[in-house]
């Protein structure tokens, strides 16, 4: 399969390299100001790939936003929402309530939405939009925020930003460099990995690895940020936390776990379970952004054994909640995820102090 693959991406470069040209020239159009880029009037940050996904943008965003809300902030988020069937504007948290029609708002930013609001209500915003020129405008407007975050633009050129983030999973760099050399369709890349220069701030995600490389001689990654996922608990539809060395409690031992999961990396995730020493019976993949069906929920159901849980992302429990029989009457849990910076945290929050510093006249 890798030969065929790896078959594949050969036959791919001749395209890749005319995409890699298109999105050079739109760049070169970009910096000389030919093409014009709005300015929403709001401080603006935004956190991107420069690959094709799977490097830990969402986790991040949390990441961030919470960072400045604990400062007293109020902080607006938007996210294009991939895999939404609804492409209008639309309102995913007001600061109140949280639009639960995943179908209208996408999986990341109901997320996003979910998460924050354990502790930040009214706090912050959300909007999912493909017009980030047009939601940013709304978001001033209708709410004021402090400071704006852009999920996934890097490529969106369309609208200036006071400091562009850009996430690069560096456990992949390290495996499959080769996937870093051509564009899509050929390779992993949205744009050319020179381009990453663009970017002010590069923070490389090791994921639930604790292996990261020191990259000297690499010109792109001399001065970097480095994270990595902390999981240690699992939680379910209670909020109830369960930890894999709860031993002491026979009827909260983890024994074993049917993993399911629709994210862009999957076996990140795995590794991340079998890491707290649980035994995984059943791995089921669906594709990145995956809606469950309840064909889906029924093939699930029919794979419990006594003495079994499963286990799943945050972002697939958000979209299973309304299959109430499944995730009521069986144990249904969530793998806790945590960004900790573990490289250069002092680059980082000058970054992020210097955005503070920045006045705006709105």
């Amino acid at each position: 399969m890798k030969f065929l693959t790896g078959i594949i991406r050969i036959v791919l470069i001749p395209i890749s390299v005319i995409y890699s040209v298109i999105m050079n020239v739109r760049n070169f159009l970009y910096d000389k100001n030919i093409l014009s880029a709005c300015n929403a009037g709001a401080k603006i940050i935004s956190i991107g790939n420069i690959t094709t996904g799977g490097t830990g943008k969402t986790p991040f965003v949390i990441f961030i936003a919470k960072y400045f809300l604990n400062k007293g902030k109020t902080v607006g988020i938007i996210s294009r929402g991939y895999g939404r069937a609804e492409k209008k504007m639309v309102t995913v948290y007001d600061g109140f309530k949280i639009n639960e029609d995943i179908n209208q708002t996408g999986d990341e930013p109901a997320l996003i939405a979910y998460e924050l609001s354990k502790e930040f209500s009214g706090k912050f915003y959300i909007i999912a939009s493909a017009d980030r020129c047009r939601a940013s405008e709304y978001m001033m407007s209708k709410f004021k925020p402090d400071i704006i975050i852009l999920d996934d633009a890097f490529q969106h050129r369309k609208i200036r930003r006071d400091l562009d983030i850009v996430l690069i999973d560096e456990t992949d760099y390290e495996k499959n460099r080769l996937k870093y050399l051509f564009t899509i369709p050929s390779g992993d890349l949205r744009e050319s990995f020179s381009n990453i220069k663009r970017a002010d701030l590069i923070v490389l995600n090791s994921k639930h690895s604790d292996k990261s490389s020191d990259h000297k001689g690499n010109k792109y990654f001399s001065d970097t940020v480095k994270i990595k996922y902390k999981s240690e608990y699992l939680i379910d539809h209670k909020n109830t936390i369960l930890k894999p060395d709860s031993v002491g409690n026979p009827e909260e031992e983890i024994k074993m776990a049917i993993l399911f999961s629709g994210i862009a990396k999957p076996e990140s995730f795995c590794n991340a379970v079998k890491s707290l020493n649980i035994k995984v019976t059943n791995e089921i993949i669906y594709d990145d952004h995956h809606n469950y069906s309840y064909e889906d929920i029924e093939k699930l159901i029919s794979l419990y054994k006594k003495d079994t849980v499963y286990v799943t992302t945050e972002k697939d429990f958000i979209k299973i909640k309304k299959y109430k029989k499944f995730t009521d009457s069986f144990p249904v849990y969530f793998l806790n995820l945590e960004i900790e910076v573990t490289g250069n945290i002092s680059l980082l929050e000058s970054k992020l102090l210097d955005i503070l510093k920045i006045n705006k006249n709105n």
